[in-house]
């Protein structure tokens, strides 16, 4: 980037070019730069006039940002022997301000200035590390002086992770995450992805994904993604720098309505965004149709007494167990023929149902009839001819299946769409007892109360209950013992769904591990100290306060940085997330996410 000064002086060296084709020296540089430039520097064409300085000022500042970093973190900082590339990475046609990138092994460091008086500029900085969860951002004036930092990256999001949160605590109610979930942290940026960052978090069936892009500190927009995978909540929003929202984009909380198809009839009631829907366009269930908002109210009013029925995708929702009291919260519309483009597939992940033969008077000879109680039809094929033969032999037989592949819309097939099958799973056969493999289900035991005829129940995590029974004595004996400490486990064995002992589907259990209990290690501060040879444990991590815990990490880089610190008495700050009940030193251990020099 060229200064004023500079570039008035390339205005009058090309004037001077024009009129002349003498040589003249060029001046020798005073300055080996350890960059590979974009940019060639332009050769002065007079000795009289200054060479530019654009460079040597975002040297200064780039040296400065470094040498900043590098005293106030030398644990996490780059190195001074890297060599540092430039690039010039202003957005094509912005003009009024400069952006330039520096990049070198697993690091970035953007700098982002307005074009304004060199006296008063001031240089935004951005320094993120590729390889670890480290990022600093700050500004720098004109003589290279560091004015501002922002050195805790993980404050800056876990204030905005606290903001989401709370906001989903005022408005979505119970379906929010609980206040007292404790959160574990991983960078997730793709490999090699330059200019933004992901982090997620994650907590039981609980994942926020947290994703920014690398710009100066007040102009960051945070977007953020909370799901619940056993709910099928999802939240999407947007918040600034201050952790305000700014955008709020979906929210779901039950069970998914992906291109339902039916008639829309007149509201049932005075909410203008509410109507009437009846699935698969024939008499029958009639549930309510309510639009997330008004343009798509009234993309569905456009719909209303046309030939054909309506695609809708959004969530469905129950006030109670009939199906009378539940509606499809509306998201968006579609209907064939309408004049608006046909919708992109969408992916069918274990979508469970039967195979069901059409009327005889239908050009198409079945369909998949969606598991529940609201009767929903999609056309399906399969042209692998082993699935296609499968879902014939299936064909009212009553048997449960899962299939994955892709739904398709605008397909010649029933209500205009159709499931390409990639796989099938047998679910369910009527008449014999149906097992599902219970694979490290979390929750604990529930004791049998007075007044019941059942035994033990297991609660699993997302609140539901199944009676739980073993064949081996060891296996009920345990699970006497943990109804009576309430320790939270992980079970595996099998689910028969047809077991009616207790009115709930019964596990048969063939093992169990306790689940370790955890909570958030947020910066305590200690030393790293190396056991005696010859110990059950090599190393620990003693807290100020004498407290001696269990230390490890899974990122190869902090495992080393861990040993490399035992037994040097050297105060350091630790995050993450400790575990209690696991075999380390005193039955706990802390799994390392970051950690920060204080000597």
């Amino acid at each position: 980037m060229l200064r004023k000064g500079a570039v008035l002086w390339l205005i009058l060296s090309l004037a001077v070019a024009s009129l002349c084709t003498c040589d003249q020296a060029s001046p020798q540089p005073t300055e080996t730069l350890d960059v590979v430039p974009t940019l060639a520097e332009p050769t002065p064409l007079s000795p009289d006039l200054p060479a530019p300085t654009a460079s040597t000022g975002l040297l200064t500042v780039r040296e400065s940002v470094l040498a900043y970093v590098r005293d106030r973190f030398p644990v996490d900082a780059p190195p001074a022997s890297l060599v540092w590339l430039e690039e010039r990475a202003t957005p094509p046609g912005l003009i009024g301000s400069e952006t330039y990138r520096y990049s070198t092994e697993g690091w970035v460091l953007t700098i982002s200035y307005p074009v304004t008086d060199p006296a008063s500029v001031v240089y935004n900085a951005v320094l993120v590390s590729l390889n670890a969860p480290f990022q600093w951002q700050g500004q720098v004036d004109g003589n290279g002086r560091v004015i501002e930092g922002e050195p805790e990256l993980h404050d800056a999001i876990q204030s905005v992770l606290d903001a989401a949160l709370a906001h989903l605590r005022a408005h979505s109610g119970a379906s929010a995450p609980e206040a007292d979930l404790t959160w574990t942290r991983a960078r997730t940026t793709p490999q090699g992805m330059l200019g933004s960052e992901t982090y997620e978090y994650r907590s039981g069936p609980w994942q926020v994904q947290i994703s920014y892009p690398v710009v100066a500190p007040e102009s960051i927009r945070y977007s953020v993604v909370v799901a619940n995978g056993e709910t099928g909540y999802r939240w999407q929003g947007e918040l600034d720098s201050k952790g305000a929202l700014t955008k709020e984009t979906t929210t779901t909380d039950g069970r998914p309505a992906i291109g339902w198809y039916g008639r829309v009839v007149d509201g049932r009631g005075d909410d203008p965004l509410q109507d009437g829907f009846v699935p698969d366009g024939e008499d029958g269930v009639q549930i309510g149709l309510k639009a997330a908002d008004t343009a798509v109210a009234d993309l569905i009013d456009s719909f209303k007494g046309s030939i054909g029925g309506v695609h809708v995708w959004g969530t469905l929702v129950c006030d109670d167990a009939a199906p009378e009291g539940c509606f499809v919260r509306a998201v968006r519309a579609w209907q064939k023929g309408s004049g608006t483009s046909v919708p992109e597939p969408d992916p069918v992940d274990r979508w469970q149902g039967t195979v069901v033969s059409n009327p005889e008077a239908s050009p198409f000879d079945d369909h998949f009839l969606l598991a529940g109680d609201i009767p929903v039809r999609y056309g399906i094929a399969s042209s692998e001819p082993a699935l296609a033969a499968q879902l014939q032999s299936m064909r009212d037989s009553g048997t449960t299946i899962g299939v994955w592949g892709q739904l398709s819309y605008g397909m010649p097939d029933i209500n205009d769409m159709q499931i390409e099958v990639i796989a099938i799973e047998v679910v369910g056969i009527p008449g014999q007892p149906t097992s599902l493999a219970v694979d490290g289900w979390t929750g604990k035991i529930v004791p049998r109360t007075a007044g019941q005829e059942s035994g033990h129940r297991f609660e699993r995590s997302d609140g539901q209950q199944f009676a739980i029974d073993a064949l081996e004595d060891d296996l009920k004996r345990g699970i006497l013992a943990l109804g009576t400490t309430g320790s939270r486990i992980r079970i595996w064995g099998h689910l028969e769904t047809s077991t009616p002992a207790s009115g709930m589907p019964q596990v048969r259990l063939e093992r169990y591990e306790l689940e370790p209990i955890t909570e958030a290690v947020e910066g305590w501060t200690g030393i790293l100290k190396a056991l005696p040879p010859g110990g059950q444990y090599d190393d620990c991590f003693e807290r100020e306060d004498g407290q001696l815990y269990g230390i490890a990490s899974t990122d190869a880089k902090l495992e080393l940085r861990l040993g490399s610190l035992l037994g040097t008495a050297v105060k350091v700050r630790v995050w993450g997330e400790l575990s209690v009940g696991v075999p380390d030193v005193e039955n706990r251990q802390i799994l390392v996410t970051e950690i920060e020099l204080l000597d």
